[in-house]
């Protein structure tokens, strides 16, 4: 295996700072401010070998595509439209195939005594080939998003915010919200089933399941709960998931916060434990390759992995280390394959700017 990092920002931060993870340290120093990323989002271009990228930057540069080709990473100039608050994409990059767009919405940092200032996160769509964006609203006033899912076929995105963890359904074409709700906890990244609902959870402290039935326009809350997680390892009151994906089977594959990998049965609402890939906790990022095996992240705190996991044997292997010699990822957020290689983006790192991490397994 083979491994070597990519990286915005060519400015040593360490040596000038206490904690970069710090919202306040980031906003009050100007070096720190400009030169400090995350790579929160990483989303592949189907017409390109390429990645769209959503980072976290405190002056509003928060959106950039890499090519692997180069290692040359493009600002796509979001700065320029956006309102202060607007600091990150937070896992809320979908691309529609359709159209040969990406829709993102942007999260914040800012904390409670701000939220009526704030006037909320706008849906944007972006257009590569021209590098034209337009906006299509705000789903929901003074709200930012976390996180997103989107349904190319009913042509609805579903988004889950913060500060209120509320949902919304969003009609990408009539650009407007059709449903709205304040489940009062949140996924870190949600799936649609083969029926067209989606999943998540509700309730805060409880994080009971609950799913939103797009053919009734409405959702159906359960009192059923996953066996573990929603003990905030995340942050304060997101619920135990960290992401899930359709595994095209008739199945949602469900990694829990805890770093344990379930495989959830929307019909009858049953689990089944597959199992964890490290003693350590967090699962940030799975995908569903076109092999046929999951890839994914686990562990956080410097002790983070890559792994591949077959369903057919049941069976966990561990790719290799995020690290190449002494430099270590933090802590992983997404991942992306292009053309066998993996690439992993790494967040909240206290000591310095985070990097693009790139596997040749």
């Amino acid at each position: 295996m083979k491994v070597k990092y990519h990286r915005i920002s060519e400015v040593d931060l360490e040596a000038h700072h206490k904690n970069l993870a710090d919202p306040e340290v980031m906003t009050s120093d100007p070096l720190a401010a400009a030169h400090n990323y995350s790579f929160t989002t990483l989303r592949p271009y189907p017409e390109a070998p390429r990645l769209y990228l959503g980072t976290t930057n405190m002056k509003n540069r928060i959106f950039w595509s890499f090519d692997p080709a180069t290692g040359h990473f493009d600002d796509l100039g979001y700065d320029k439209a956006a309102d202060p608050f607007e600091i990150k994409i937070h896992r809320s990059l979908e691309y529609d195939q359709l159209k040969q767009i990406f829709y993102g919405v942007s999260s914040g940092l800012h904390n409670e005594s701000l939220f009526l200032q704030a006037p909320g996160a706008r849906i944007f769509q972006y257009a590569p080939l021209t590098r034209q964006y337009e906006f299509l609203g705000i789903p929901l006033p003074h709200e930012y998003t976390q996180t997103i899912t989107f349904d190319p076929g009913r042509r609805l995105l579903y988004g889950f915010t913060y500060h209120t963890f509320s949902f919304y359904v969003f009609d990408v074409d009539k650009r407007q919200t059709i449903f709205s709700a304040m489940p009062g906890s949140i996924s870190h990244i949600s799936a649609i089933d083969d029926t067209g609902c989606i999943w998540s959870t509700w309730g805060r402290d409880l994080h009971y399941i609950y799913k939103y039935d797009p053919a009734k326009n409405d959702i159906e809350w359960t009192k059923k709960m996953f066996p573990e997680g929603g003990k905030s390892y995340m942050y304060p009151g997101a619920g135990p998931i960290d992401c899930m994906v359709n595994g095209k089977d008739g199945f949602l594959y469900v990694a829990l916060e805890t770093g344990t990998l379930l495989r959830f049965d929307p019909k009858r609402m049953e689990f089944e434990y597959l199992g964890r890939p490290s003693p350590y906790p967090r699962m940030p990022a799975l995908i569903l390759a076109e092999d046929g095996l999951f890839y994914g992240t686990c562990g956080d705190n410097w002790n983070v992995k890559v792994f591949v996991f077959n369903r057919k044997t049941r069976g966990f292997s561990i790719i290799g280390d995020v690290a190449e010699g002494k430099t270590r990822c933090y802590r992983p957020h997404d991942i992306a394959m292009i053309h066998g290689r993996i690439y992993v983006g790494e967040t909240d790192n206290p000591k310095r700017s985070g990097y693009l991490w790139e596997i040749i397994p």
